[in-house]
């Protein structure tokens, strides 16, 4: 499998492959982030992280092959959710 590109606020920031967890080290205050592959990737979320937290997120395909249009579009191809904030990083 190949690895997605991490995009937080503009800047590349790492790489996550399938069953991987990353922690990326981010300023407490409002971050836009957003997985990437090639030309394609995720709609861009805007998570505000507050001093001492976490904000947790799982980024997986969208959808499959078979779907040309999600290949085709800038947002389409990857699904990456938003799954809160906890206090942390061994919470």
């Amino acid at each position: 499998m190949r690895a997605y590109c991490l995009v937080v606020d503009g800047s590349v920031i790492g790489e996550i492959r399938r069953g991987q967890v990353v922690r990326v080290p981010v300023h407490p205050g409002r971050h836009q982030v957003r997985a990437t592959i090639d030309w394609t990737g995720s709609p861009q979320v805007t998570v505000d992280v507050p001093a001492g937290s976490e904000a947790r997120f799982r980024v997986e395909p969208a959808g499959n092959a078979l779907m040309v249009w999600q290949v085709l579009s800038l947002t389409g191809w990857l699904r990456l959710t938003f799954e809160g904030v906890a206090s942390g990083p061994e919470a």
